[in-house]
Order: C-alpha cells, then sequence, then structure tokens
C-alpha cells in the first residue's frame, strides 16, 4: 500500500516470509537426506570393520545430527511460529525467536552462512569416500567408470551449493546494503533448487541404472554391460585304475576332467563320496580320516 509517497512493504513482506519457512526447512531437510543416502550405499561398498567403512559411519552420524539441529532450528524458527511473519508488524514487542528468525543481524547471517559452508564441506566429504575405489588394482573398469561419473555429477552439485554460499557473502544473507530478502535471496533460492535437484539425480543414479540402461538398449539397439562375472578355475580330482575292481581307484590332480556330480557324506569316520565322472555312471568309493582310500 502507499504511504504518503513511499511503498510500505510490510504486508508483502509477511506474505514472503510465511512460504519461507516451508522452502526453507525442505532444503535442510534434502540436503541432509540426500547426503544420509549417498552415505548408506557407501556403506554397502566397503567391508565392515575396515578405515573406510567406519569413515562412513561417522559421516554418517555427522549428518545426521547436522541435518536434524538446522532442520528443527528452520520448522520452528519462533515460538510460537507465527511470530516469525508477525513480528515485523510489532518490531518493539519482545519475541522468543531464534537462528533463521532471529531478529539480531548477527545472528541470522551466522546461521544461514554456518549451514551453506557446513554443506559445502560435507559434499565434498561425501564426494572423496568413493576416491579410493578408483586407485584399488582389482576395481572392474566399468565400476571405475560409473564412480568417475558419479564424482563429475557431485562436482556440479558442489558448484551449486560454493555459488549459493558466495552469493549469501555478498549479500550478508540479504541484509547488505538493506535488508531486503526479496531482492538479494532470488540468487541464492535459485542455486538451493538447482542443488537439490542435481543432487537427486546423483543420489538415484546406482539405484535406476539397471533400469536406465536397459531402456537404453532397446531405444539404440546396442547391448549394454548391467553385470560383471569373475570367473575363476580350480583343479579337480579324476579317478584311475580299474572300474572292475573298486579298491584300485585312486585320485589324481591336475586334468580337465568334468565331473557332472559329486556327493559327499560322513558315514561313521569314513567320508562317503560319489563322483559322476563317466558316462558309465558314478563310482562310490570310501577313505578314512587320514586320507586312504578304500573300496
Amino acid at each position: 500500500m502507499l504511504s504518503d509517497k513511499h511503498w510500505d512493504g510490510t504486508t508483502l513482506f509477511a506474505s514472503h516470509t510465511r512460504p519461507n519457512i516451508g522452502l526453507l526447512s525442505s532444503y535442510c531437510v534434502s540436503t541432509a537426506l540426500i547426503k544420509i543416502s549417498l552415505i548408506l550405499q557407501y556403506l554397502r561398498i566397503y567391508r565392515r570393520g575396515t578405515l573406510l567403512f567406519n569413515a562412513c559411519r561417522m559421516l554418517l552420524v555427522l549428518v545426521a545430527c547436522w541435518g536434524l539441529t538446522y532442520s528443527i532450528m528452520a520448522w520452528v524458527p519462533c515460538v510460537p511460529v507465527s511470530t516469525y511473519w508477525t513480528q515485523i508488524y510489532s518490531p518493539s514487542t519482545p519475541t522468543r525467536c531464534y537462528g533463521y528468525g532471529s531478529t539480531s543481524v548477527a545472528v541470522f547471517r551466522a546461521t544461514y552462512e554456518s549451514h551453506a559452508i557446513a554443506n559445502v564441506i560435507l559434499d565434498l566429504l561425501v564426494l572423496a569416500l568413493p576416491v579410493p575405489l578408483y586407485f584399488q588394482t582389482d576395481t572392474p573398469l566399468r565400476t571405475i567408470q560409473g564412480l568417475l561419473a558419479l564424482l563429475f555429477m557431485g562436482m556440479v552439485v558442489n558448484v551449486f551449493s560454493l555459488w549459493r554460499f558466495v552469493s549469501m557473502l555478498y549479500h550478508r544473507s540479504t541484509t547488505y546494503p538493506t535488508f531486503d530478502p526479496m531482492w538479494y535471496g532470488p540468487v541464492s533460492i535459485v542455486m538451493a533448487g538447482m542443488e537439490i535437484a542435481a543432487a537427486c539425480i546423483c543420489a538415484s543414479v546406482p539405484v535406476f541404472w539397471g533400469p536406465m540402461v536397459a531402456s537404453a538398449s532397446q531405444l539404440f539397439g546396442h547391448i549394454f554391460v548391467t553385470k560383471e562375472v569373475k570367473v575363476t578355475t580350480q583343479h579337480r580330482f579324476e579317478l584311475f585304475g580299474s572300474k572292475d575292481d573298486i579298491s584300485t581307484l585312486a585320485p589324481r590332480l591336475g586334468t580337465d576332467l568334468e565331473c557332472y556330480k559329486r556327493e559327499a557324506k560322513l558315514v561313521g569316520k569314513k567320508y562317503e563320496a560319489r563322483v559322476g565322472c563317466t558316462e558309465e555312471g558314478a563310482v562310490s568309493f570310501q577313505y578314512n580320516h587320514e586320507g586312504i582310500w578304500a573300496g
């Protein structure tokens, strides 16, 4: 409305701050949950008890505490919550606001900027967790390529989060040169939206990779390798001796004989084995616990 010849933005400011609670709180929750989802996927990669596995667990606890703390401050910036958008009508009235709802410029700036810089640091830590896999000699090439793609997408997320942080520093969390969040805030809001969108894609790729490559193979008519199997070989036993006299059968190593069936069971103190290695059928024999073969 107009007052003398100046625009009074009190009503407009109140209408802006009311939905700002939902935007701010959803941003705090989303940044924490996306990091947690990525760390949980890393826990499936590293063996339990290793240094990297324990590092993932520690970072998981740190991210959970960080996200919970700032989410509470975002959801409940004042007591009652309605004070967050009504305190501008009566600035002289004592209020119980803190963090994102504080009337102190120093506290207000510290809350926004501390969350932003912590978000950048935690993004870098989460991005660094799978880096040791790049240097392991037994890591498959396609796994390395997938991790490099994940690293690239993670860097895009970090660019948006860092851009948001620099914008907040430049305008001192919308308080410089004047307190005008509706004028200085859009850049930070847009960067926050881009960051969350890119982070959601980054966290969802490992889950939807299989259906994605299957759809791509049908669309482009190419064959994509979605799983790799490591094949190992080992020596088998071959029986030699007279088939008519079962007592002459004995094992021998280092042959290419393929046995189509092998069964063994313990009978008293002896192992009874049944091995099907010939077309005529399986041959039964026994050997005791000392490894001496008998018919």
